[in-house]
């Protein structure tokens, strides 16, 4: 009797040892594998301290609104901001017109006596087919930024009061219903002194080629948006800092086996989120350094930040391996991401990719434009 109850006690520690363990626990993960994100999974509190964001990098020019340029926007500035030393640019937009646009980045020294050199540190492009998909063109935009090493090439000697036009769209410009995305790196320097110097920049559509750039460029309003009650179309302005440094700390245990966190959750991890400053208001005129917000709500820095995780798992669950599954739980999204070599993915609504099998690695990543967010890293015990 006795021999038999202690081998129902085995037997009930068994059963619950089992459903204690992820749903997906026993099917074998394999780097590079798409699949879908373990149940249960405890999403790890903004307030632990296990994930600590530091901010890192230099300022960034966004231009994302209008997102979809129309007749009246073209031949106009659509975000205009003063620049200093080392900043990235970024813009994100759609041609709704029924010719081609170019897009030049027109950058002005406003030194009256001293000239600028700029030089171009690195950067990504992708365009798209007919039909404007702007999240592939992102992707493509992403992937390449990410695969090119930090120079530095050398663009132009702009003296003082002068400016120069560097053209990323493509040659000849951006056909009707195609959409663009630029992400580019460039630094300012002061010939004089060596130094960081202040530049003008504007985003600029046209469809006049290279002709009268700079009175498109200085301009006393710019291209309003096509912001209304149900377009949050407003994403134009500065934010502070490029780029995210985050130590991630876990411990998965036998009771919670896999843990996850969120990238680029608005209002989450403490210093994950700079805050969107524009100059302009959503109609093109200017206005004191303001926040940009849809409905009250401030806009955050969602996209083009680079990420680094230096990620360290403690394995406490009783089980041999970690995972690492990075994806997203509310949409299907595009991923990049390196550990040795750039990898660019699409994954499906509650998938993730197998992306490593260590416990302590480092994970660089960049969150594309137009992702729907947040997207999610889950630590596995398996």
């Amino acid at each position: 009797m006795r021999k038999r109850l202690m081998n129902t006690a085995r037997l009930l520690m068994m059963i619950c040892a089992i459903l204690l363990v992820p749903s997906n626990a026993f099917a074998a993960y394999t780097i590079g594998t798409e699949t879908p994100f373990p149940t249960p999974s405890a999403k790890e509190s903004y307030t632990s301290g296990d994930v600590i964001f530091s901010k890192t990098g230099h300022p960034v020019f966004v231009s994302n609104a209008p997102e979809s340029i129309y007749d009246h926007q073209v031949n106009k500035t659509l975000y205009r901001d003063t620049m200093n030393g080392t900043f990235r640019f970024w813009s994100s937009h759609r041609n709704m017109t029924t010719g081609n646009i170019q897009f030049f980045l027109y950058v002005k020294n406003p030194s009256a006596t001293n000239s600028v050199k700029l030089y171009l540190i690195k950067d990504g492009y992708g365009d798209s087919n007919a039909g404007g998909d702007v999240t592939k063109a992102a992707s493509t935009a992403t992937t390449c930024f990410m695969s090119k090493n930090t120079g530095g090439t050398y663009l132009a000697t702009i003296a003082p009061g002068q400016g120069y036009a560097y053209e990323y769209s493509a040659a000849g410009g951006i056909s009707s219903q195609k959409a663009i995305v630029h992400i580019a790196d460039f630094r300012a320097v002061d010939v004089t002194t060596g130094s960081d110097a202040d530049v003008k920049i504007s985003d600029l559509s046209t469809n006049t080629g290279t002709t009268n750039l700079a009175a498109y460029a200085n301009t006393a309003t710019i291209a309003s948006t096509n912001y209304n009650a149900k377009t949050k179309d407003d994403y134009r302005g500065l934010l502070q800092y490029s780029g995210r440094t985050a130590d991630i700390n876990l411990t998965l245990t036998s009771a919670a086996p896999a843990k996850f966190i969120t990238q680029s959750d608005d209002g989450g991890y403490t210093n994950e989120q700079d805050i969107l400053l524009s100059r302009w208001n959503v109609d093109g005129n200017p206005q004191d350094q303001a926040p940009a917000s849809f409905n009250g709500k401030i806009r955050g820095a969602y996209w083009c930040t680079d990420y680094t995780y230096r990620i360290n798992i403690t394995n406490s669950s009783g089980l041999p391996n970690v995972y690492t599954l990075y994806g997203s739980r509310t949409s299907g999204a595009f991923i990049t991401y390196k550990i040795s070599t750039v990898t660019n993915r699409h994954v499906d609504k509650g998938n993730g990719i197998v992306i490593n099998d260590t416990p302590t690695y480092t994970l660089h990543t960049i969150v594309q434009p137009s992702n729907n967010l947040p997207l999610s890293l889950d630590f596995v015990a398996q």
